[in-house]
Formats: C-alpha cells, sequence, structure tokens
C-alpha cells in the first residue's frame, strides 16, 4: 500500500486513494490538496490486488447460487 498523505499522517487516519483521481478520500471529502504519490508498480499492484478479489467475489457469488439451488432442492424433497 502507498505510504499516507501528509495530512492523513498527521490527522491518524486511513489514507485510501481514489482509482480515477489518484488522491485520497480524506482530502477529497475536505477539498484540500492531497500529497499522495502512487507510483507506476503500486498501481500495477493495487490493480492486481483489485482483480484477485473480483474474482474471489465472483467465485462466492458462484458457490452461493449452488448452494441456493441445492437448499430449494432439499426443501423440495422434504415437502
Amino acid at each position: 500500500m502507498p505510504s499516507p498523505c501528509s495530512r492523513c499522517r498527521d490527522n491518524s487516519r486511513h489514507c485510501l486513494v481514489h482509482p480515477t483521481s489518484g488522491r485520497c478520500s480524506e482530502c477529497i471529502d475536505y477539498s484540500v490538496k492531497c500529497d499522495l504519490v502512487v507510483t507506476q508498480p503500486k498501481w500495477n499492484r493495487l490493480n492486481r490486488d483489485k482483480k484477485k478479489l473480483q474474482d474471489q467475489l465472483h467465485q462466492a457469488q458462484e458457490e452461493t447460487v449452488t448452494a441456493h439451488s441445492r437448499e430449494l432442492r432439499l426443501h423440495q424433497q422434504l415437502a
């Protein structure tokens, strides 16, 4: 993760970079200048991590659908 901007560091805030602006959410919320710097390798890592999480979410959603279908079948068998 990138180092926090000076505003977040000074105020003990959690510094979350906004993917389109490159500024952190705290600075965006307060409409102040953000000195957060995210290098290209860090952006690449963030993008890889995001893709991995999206894949995990998709897999979990598929497993949920499968489990729900099984639950419905079991309810029908009990009826």
